[in-house]
């Protein structure tokens, strides 16, 4: 299944998230992206929905193992993106 370019922003954003913090909250994400906390509320029901990620009963946010292998791969993306950027 492939991700939406709104689904590939959350999951980039609970990744980065999670690397510096450890624990990701939606009011985390919500900054992180400048969007509004009931629309980041829909954005992760739609990658629970999806497999992508689940919370817990504290309302963290985490990625599936699926989820972080898609992750990883739109952040190596990104950052192969922005350092051929950087040299041309």
């Amino acid at each position: 299944m492939s991700t939406t370019e709104s689904q590939q922003m959350y999951l980039k954003a609970i990744y980065n998230i999670g690397k510096k913090k450890g624990t990701v909250r939606k009011i985390d994400i919500a900054e992180e992206l400048n969007i509004s906390k009931p629309s980041v509320t829909n954005g992760i029901n739609r990658l629970i929905k999806d497999g992508l990620a689940r919370t817990d009963a504290n309302n963290s946010v985490f990625l599936t193992e699926e989820g972080r292998a898609k992750a990883e791969k739109i952040v190596k993306r990104y950052d192969a993106f922005v350092n051929m950027l950087q040299y041309m």
